[in-house]
């Protein structure tokens, strides 16, 4: 049950992760008002002692609702009832009123305070209740759609689902109805389903190419083995291809909820724009440079070094897999960029340079993968030249040169289609070849690659030294000393190139622009907050201004805004005075004020 491990693994990280987006927004908002309401630690004293009460009134229901389906499906298990009764009796008796005390006693407090609705502690208990309900409820799916493969009715997963689902449409339909008032409420927020987005992409993902593989794989051994395709051991419908049918199923289901569904208004905040290129469309290309690498390095290994004596077969057994590695990071990577294209046109977002951050992903991909290749690549030539004993084992050689050959031959082109593309802009000596020098996307990459390229050469010379000096120290320094240290020479001279070439494009990038006289735009207005009915009104704006805004709900007669008055709303921002604009949408009309903090 690998696919549920790595589900699971979502929880711990989840709850680390809002442990420090609650840090980043305490510290945020250090020295500034404190948020109005009952009182932060009455707050989290409130709804940690719900958090508790509700795990354990959980806990308790699924124990319930289990051994109550067992019984009816004759399922249960002697000796189980007693003790299953017994925990879930005491779970329900003691958690159940413990969550209704705090629960409704948050509840009159929000009724006494509204403000409470957007207060930090409140949005991080509704949105790790969701969190975790929503992977448990996940798990619980999977275990149903797996005994519904194998004719055999789950029980405990259907209880454990019911219970979970239920909890999870109850704080649905809270977290929903309050929206998002604050800053902190939808930090959580995006936080809560860009998580559950990504790891329900994983198990679509993974587990689809894990189908598909498991699929040719046995066409496969079919074709060109003994192994049977139909018969009584079905390889058709193995147990892993179920577990990743059910996985990949609850997958889905889960993340078109969240990412169609929940997100649909989100576009073009920093947590999609992440979702976006990190974690889809770089994933999907390494997938895809992964498969070419396997399919290319089996074909490179037959022709380098074959044994004596063994056939074609079993070097491209591995090639059913590459395939489904390649159709489900391809179907990845397209889906996505397909979806950034059109919230870029839609939204007009080209102005934030996401052209080149996806090119700078791709040209590191590219480059990660091409360093792999020239390290193993040098280690094997060294191997050549100074060869341990005097012999060169020809299986080695030949395994190491097709690994290194594999990763050369997809790793350099990747990288220079995408790396000379940006190399080209900043060629010219207009006034976009210097802004893209002066880039953040360009920047980041060039000093993350050069600082990676220099952390490198230090680790590995050192460990190559050491092992020199050892050696001398001893007195049996030889050829076989420098055969042993083959890896970290490999990889100073990969490092090494690789780091000279990038740190004289940094100082090329510094001097062409001092000798320019550029210098950055400032943007005139440094903070904008819309007031508005409707939270759609403020990404609008965010869109159309290039920069994020803040959004405070209005409580009066909300306003129609339209295409126009938007349009209009993001002119007056841009030719504010001052540093700050406040943004009025009401039945009134839509009116920009300049202001300034007392």
């Amino acid at each position: 049950m690998a696919g549920l491990q790595f589900i699971g693994l979502f929880i711990p990280l989840f709850i680390i992760a809002t442990i420090i987006a609650g840090i980043v927004v305490l510290a945020r908002r250090d020295g500034g008002p404190s948020q109005p309401g009952i009182g932060t630690v009455r707050r989290l004293f409130f709804y940690g002692l719900a958090f508790v009460g509700l795990m354990l009134t959980a806990s308790g229901v699924n124990f319930l609702a289990s051994q109550i389906l067992e019984e009816l499906t004759s399922r249960a298990l002697a000796g189980t009832a007693s003790s299953r009764l017994a925990l879930g009796l005491a779970a329900v008796i003691v958690g159940t009123p413990l969550w209704l005390i705090f629960w409704l006693s948050a509840q009159r407090s929000l009724r006494a305070y509204p403000a409470e609705a957007g207060t930090l502690a409140r949005k991080l208990y509704l949105n790790a209740v969701l969190f975790i309900a929503a992977v448990v409820a996940a798990i619980a799916a999977v275990n149903l759609l797996q005994g519904a493969f194998e004719t055999y009715f789950d029980a405990s997963a259907l209880a454990t689902l019911l219970t979970w689902v239920g909890i999870w449409l109850f704080h649905w339909r809270v977290e929903s109805g309050e929206g998002q008032p604050s800053d902190d409420a939808r930090v959580l927020h995006r936080l809560y389903a860009n998580a559950t987005t990504v790891y329900a992409l994983a198990l679509i993902v993974f587990e689809g190419a894990a189908v598909i593989g498991g699929l040719l794989s046995a066409a496969y051994d079919a074709l060109f083995t003994d192994a049977l395709l139909f018969g009584a051991a079905n390889p058709l419908w193995t147990r892993t291809i179920q577990e990743s049918l059910a996985l990949a199923a609850v997958g889905g289901a889960w993340w078109w909820l969240h990412w169609h569904r929940m997100q649909r208004a989100d576009a073009g905040s920093m947590a999609r724009l992440v979702v976006l290129y990190v974690v889809a469309i770089a994933t999907g290309m390494a997938m895809m440079v992964a498969a070419a690498s396997l399919a290319l390095y089996n074909i490179l290994r037959w022709i380098i070094a074959p044994p004596p004596g063994v056939g074609a077969a079993p070097y491209f057994s591995g090639l059913p897999d590459a395939i489904a590695l390649a159709v489900a990071g391809a179907a990845l990577w397209g889906y996505h960029i397909a979806v950034v294209r059109q919230e870029a046109i839609a939204a007009q977002l080209r102005s934030h340079g996401t052209e080149s951050v996806y090119r700078y992903l791709m040209a590191a991909v590219g480059l990660s993968t091409f360093a792999v290749g020239l390290v193993v690549l040098f280690a094997v030539v060294i191997g050549l030249v100074l060869p341990e004993g005097g012999t060169v084992v020809r299986e080695s050689v030949g395994g190491g040169a097709s690994i290194g050959l594999t990763l050369l031959i997809v790793g350099a082109p990747l990288w220079a289609i995408y790396w000379f593309r940006q190399q080209r802009i900043v060629q010219g000596s207009d006034v976009r070849a210097i802004e893209e020098r002066e880039a953040l996307p360009r920047r980041v990459f060039i000093f993350l690659v050069f600082g990676i390229a220099l952390l490198a050469t230090i680790g590995a010379l050192s460990s190559l030294l050491y092992g020199v000096f050892r050696a001398l120290l001893d007195g049996d320094f030889s050829t076989g000393t420098i055969y042993d240290g083959r890896w970290q020479l490999g990889v100073v001279l990969m490092a090494g190139a690789i780091g000279v070439y990038y740190w004289l494009v940094l100082r090329e990038d510094r001097e062409t622009v001092r000798a320019s006289g550029y210098a950055p735009p400032q943007p005139a207005v440094k903070r904008v907050i819309v007031v508005a009915s409707q939270q759609s009104f403020a990404s609008a704006i965010a869109q159309r201004i290039g920069a994020p805004v803040q959004w405070w709900q209005s409580l009066t007669d909300g306003a129609l805004a339209t295409e126009a008055t938007l349009d209009e709303a993001a002119r007056g921002i841009r030719s504010a005075s001052g540093d700050s604009v406040l943004v009025v949408i009401d039945s009134a009309g839509t009116r920009v004020i300049p202001y300034r903090q007392a």
